[in-house]
C-alpha cells in the first residue's frame, strides 16, 4: 500500500471515532478531579470572597464519586479476576504437566521482570475510567541486557575504525518481550468493522522525538527525508493531568497500522509510517495480532466500547447543580437579616459580662434567618443513592460484618463476586490472550539458554520439552486463576480435609505432591524430601517418551519408579509410540526389575541367616568321603564368602581364632556342638595314619570316614 492509501484509511478511522475520543478524554478529567475550568483562572477565589453575585456569575461545584465508583470497579476486578495461571490440557499426560509447569515458570519470569502487575492496574484503570484497555505485545531485539558491540564491518570485511583509532560497533542486547499501554483515544480501527474482532486494522498513533528516529534510521536517506516536522505537521497534545492541549516541540506522529491475518495478508501485515512515508513494513512476526484489547461495555452495532462513567453522567450532573445551587443560597441568603421598620434605627447599647445590648429606635426589628440550602439536601442524597445503586456498588461503602466460620465468609464473597461476573470474565479473557501470545513469542524468540536459571537447573533435562511444546491451544490452556485471600483459603480448606481423612493411606511421595498444592505450604525446599522420587520419575518419563534410555540408577527407589512405569505402559496411547520408546521402556522396567529382584533376594538371605557361596573356592585341610567305599576321601573346597561369614560371626560371637586353635581337640567339639544347638552324639577323634600325601583328615569312633554334614558342622560351628 502506498502512503497516500494509508493516510486515507488513517483520516477515515479518525473520523468515525472523533465523538467517542472527546468523552473518553472528558473521562479522564473527571476521575482525575479537573472539571470545567482551568486550575489557574481566579474565578474560584472572586466568588468566595464576594459578598452577592451578579447575573453574569454562576457556580458551579462538583461532587466527584465518578472517581470512587471507577476505583472501587477497578479493584473488584483486580481482587476477583487478578491474574491466569498454565494448566495441562490433558491431566492424565505427563508430558502435558511437564510443559504447563515449563510454560508456567517462564510466563511467572516475564511477569516478574516487566513488571506486569503494575501493568495490570494501570491497564485496569484505563477499562473502569476510559472504557477500553489496550496493550500490544512485540519482541525488541534492542531490549534486554546489554551484551558488548557489535563490531563494524566495511565492504572488504574489515572492521572499521573511527576518528579515535579504535573500532566502530553497535550497542548488542539480548532482546526481550515489550509491553506497551495505549490509550484508548490514540488506538484507531477500521470504521467498516461492527466488532473490534472484525475490525480488518488497528492504527497506534504515537509521539516520538525526531531525535531518537532520526538516529534509528541513520545512514538512510531515503527515510530520513520522512523524519521531518512542517508547520502541518505540529500536533496538539493532550495533558489529562491539568486537562489542557500543548504544542508539541522536535516531537513527530509515527502511526502503527497493524491488519489482521486474513485473505489479502495470510500472516498478517503492518506498516510503521509518518505522515510523510513509510518507515517500516513486513509481515506480522509468528502471524500473531500484537494487539490486545479489553473493552467495558459494548455498544451495538459498534466497534468500541464505554465506560460506567457515561451511564453515570446525568446522576453526577444532577448531584452537581444541587451542590451548586446550595453553595448559590448559601452566598446570597446565608446571613440572617433584620428588618426595621421605615425610620426605625439601630444604635449600641450598653455591655456587660458576655452580653451585647443595642438600642432601637421605633417599632421592633424582625430577624429573618439566613438559608443553607438544607432544602436541596434530600435531593440531592437521594441522587446519589440512586447513582450507586445504578452502579451496582452501594455494597462496597457498607461496613462489613465480620464472620468467624470460614466457610460462610466464603460463601459470602462468593455472591459478591456474582456482581462483577461479566466484567470479571472480560478481564480474565483480557489475561488469557496476553500469557497465550507472551508465551509463543519468548518460545520463538528467547535462546535456550534463558529458560534454564528459569526453569531450574533440575528440569535442565526438561528444556527441549517446553521448546517443543505445540501451540498453546491445543496441549496448554490457560485458565484463570484467582489468587485473592478468599479463594487462597478456599483451597486450603479443601485440602485439609483431604488429608485428615485420607493422609493415613498415602504414601510418602503422593503425601508430599499433596502438600505442595498447598497455598501457604508450598516450599520446595522443605518438600524435596517428599517430592524427590515423584520428581526423578516424571524426569525419567519424559526422557524416555522422548527416546532417550534411562538406565537404573543406584540410590532410586525403584519401587515407586516401576509403579509408575507400569502406569505409563498401561495408558492407552502408549502402543502407539515408537517402538524404539517401547523397547526404551522394557529395558528401564527390567533394570529396576532386576534390581528389586537382587535386593529382595538380599533381603530374604539376610532373614533366613542364609550363608553367602560366592567368591572363588577354597581349599581346606578337610576330607569329604566319595560315594565309592574303594575311593579315597577328597579335601573340600568352600567358598571364600562363606569362609569370610563364619570368620565375622566368630567375632560377633567374641571368640577369634587365635582362641580357637589354643583349645584342645575335645574342648572344640563340644564348643561346636553348643554352637549349632546339640552336642555331637559319638565322640570324634584323629585318624591315626591319614593317606599318603594328606593329612588333616578326620573320622568316627568306629574308623569310618565322618560324613559330611558332621564335618560341615564341625567346622562351621553348627
Amino acid at each position: 500500500m502506498k502512503i497516500e492509501e494509508l493516510n486515507g484509511l488513517y483520516l477515515d478511522a479518525e473520523a468515525c471515532d472523533a465523538e467517542l475520543f472527546a468523552e473518553q478524554r472528558s473521562n479522564v478529567l473527571l476521575c482525575s478531579g479537573n472539571h470545567y475550568l482551568r486550575r489557574s483562572s481566579k474565578f474560584w477565589n472572586a466568588v468566595r470572597r464576594s459578598d452577592n453575585l451578579n447575573k453574569q456569575q454562576k457556580i458551579r461545584l462538583t461532587k466527584n464519586h465518578l472517581q470512587k465508583i471507577t476505583k472501587t470497579y477497578a479493584n473488584n476486578i483486580l481482587g476477583f479476576a487478578p491474574g491466569v495461571g498454565i494448566f495441562p490440557r490433558q491431566d492424565a499426560e505427563l508430558s502435558d504437566v511437564k510443559a504447563a509447569e515449563l510454560n508456567g515458570s517462564v510466563w511467572e519470569d516475564l511477569k516478574t521482570r516487566h513488571k506486569l502487575k503494575k501493568k495490570n492496574r494501570q491497564l485496569a484503570k484505563d477499562f473502569s475510567e476510559i472504557g477500553e484497555a489496550v496493550l500490544k505485545i512485540f519482541f525488541d531485539p534492542n531490549a534486554g541486557e546489554f551484551t558488548g558491540y557489535e563490531p563494524e564491518i566495511d565492504e572488504s570485511g574489515m572492521p572499521v575504525i573511527g576518528e579515535d583509532g579504535e573500532p566502530k560497533g553497535n550497542p548488542k542486547f539480548t532482546g526481550d518481550l515489550v509491553y506497551e499501554r495505549h490509550l484508548a483515544f490514540n488506538v484507531l480501527r477500521d470504521p467498516e468493522g461492527k466488532s473490534w474482532d472484525e475490525c480488518r486494522f488497528v492504527i497506534l498513533r504515537k509521539m516520538v522525538s525526531i531525535r531518537d528516529l532520526k538516529k534509528q534510521f541513520e545512514g538512510d536517506e531515503d527515510k530520513l527525508k520522512f523524519i521531518t516536522q512542517t508547520g502541518r505537521q505540529t500536533y496538539q497534545v493532550f495533558d489529562g493531568q491539568n486537562g489542557t492541549y500543548s504544542t508539541s516541540k522536535d516531537m513527530l506522529m509515527v502511526r502503527e497500522y497493524y491488519f489482521r491475518p486474513n485473505g489479502e495478508f495470510p500472516k498478517g501485515y503492518y506498516y510503521i509510517t509518518t505522515e510523510s512515508g513509510i518507515l517500516h513494513e513486513g509481515e506480522i512476526p509468528l502471524a500473531v495480532f500484537p494487539i490486545v484489547y479489553c473493552g467495558f461495555d459494548e455498544a451495538a452495532t459498534s466497534a468500541r466500547s464505554f465506560s460506567i462513567i457515561k451511564q453515570l453522567r446525568p446522576y453526577q450532573a444532577e448531584i452537581n447543580r444541587c451542590a451548586s445551587k446550595i453553595a448559590e443560597h448559601q452566598i446570597t441568603l446565608g446571613d440572617d437579616k433584620v428588618i426595621l421598620q421605615n425610620g426605625g434605627t439601630i444604635t449600641p447599647g450598653g455591655t456587660a459580662y458576655g452580653i451585647k445590648a443595642v438600642k432601637v429606635t421605633g417599632g421592633a426589628p424582625t430577624v429573618m434567618q439566613g438559608r443553607d440550602g438544607s432544602q436541596f439536601g434530600a435531593y440531592m442524597t437521594a441522587q446519589i443513592t440512586e447513582m450507586y445503586q445504578v452502579a451496582n456498588v452501594v455494597e462496597d461503602s457498607q461496613e462489613k460484618v465480620s464472620q468467624v466460620d470460614p466457610y460462610a465468609l466464603l460463601f459470602r464473597n462468593m455472591n459478591e463476586k456474582k456482581k462483577f461476573t461479566t466484567y470479571g470474565e472480560k478481564w480474565e479473557e483480557f489475561q488469557e490472550e496476553i500469557c497465550s501470545i507472551s508465551i509463543r513469542m519468548a518460545k520463538a524468540f528467547f535462546p535456550d539458554d534463558y529458560a534454564i536459571p528459569v526453569v531450574g537447573k533440575k528440569e535442565m533435562v526438561n528444556i527441549a520439552e517446553w521448546k517443543s511444546t505445540e501451540d498453546i491451544a491445543y496441549q496448554v490452556k490457560v485458565e484463570p486463576k484467582s489468587e485473592d485471600t478468599e479463594s487462597i483459603m478456599g483451597r486450603q480448606l479443601a485440602l485439609n480435609h483431604i488429608i485428615q481423612f485420607a493422609g493415613q493411606q498415602m504414601s510418602q511421595s503422593d503425601l508430599g505432591q499433596l502438600i505442595s498444592a498447598m497455598p501457604f505450604a508450598n516450599k520446595e525446599k522443605a518438600l524435596s524430601d517428599l517430592t524427590i522420587d515423584s520428581t526423578n520419575a516424571d524426569n525419567d518419563i519424559l526422557r524416555l517418551d522422548r527416546g532417550t534410555p534411562v538406565p537404573p540408577k543406584k540410590y532410586e527407589n525403584h519401587a515407586y519408579i516401576v509403579k509408575r512405569l507400569t502406569h505409563r505402559m498401561k495408558q492407552s496411547d502408549f502402543e502407539y509410540l515408537d517402538p524404539r520408546v517401547q523397547q526404551n521402556y522394557d529395558m528401564a522396567m527390567k533394570g529396576h526389575e532386576q534390581v528389586l529382584a537382587q535386593e529382595e533376594k538380599a533381603k530374604q538371605v539376610a532373614e533366613a541367616g542364609y550363608i553367602p557361596t560366592g567368591g572363588y573356592l577354597v581349599t581346606c585341610d578337610f576330607y569329604l568321603p566319595e560315594t565309592d567305599p574303594t575311593k579315597q576321601p577328597k579335601r573340600a573346597r568352600v567358598p571364600f564368602e562363606a569362609l569370610q561369614w563364619l570368620l565375622q560371626h566368630l567375632q560377633t560371637q567374641g571368640m577369634g581364632q587365635h582362641d580357637i586353635a589354643a583349645m584342645a581337640g575335645g574342648v572344640q567339639q563340644d564348643l561346636a556342638g553348643m554352637m549349632g544347638g546339640q552336642r555331637p552324639q559319638q565322640p570324634m577323634r584323629p585318624r591315626m595314619a591319614p593317606p599318603p600325601g594328606q593329612s588333616g583328615g578326620m573320622e568316627s569312633a568306629a574308623g569310618s570316614p565322618p560324613s559330611q554334614a558332621t564335618i560341615m558342622s564341625s567346622v562351621m560351628g553348627g
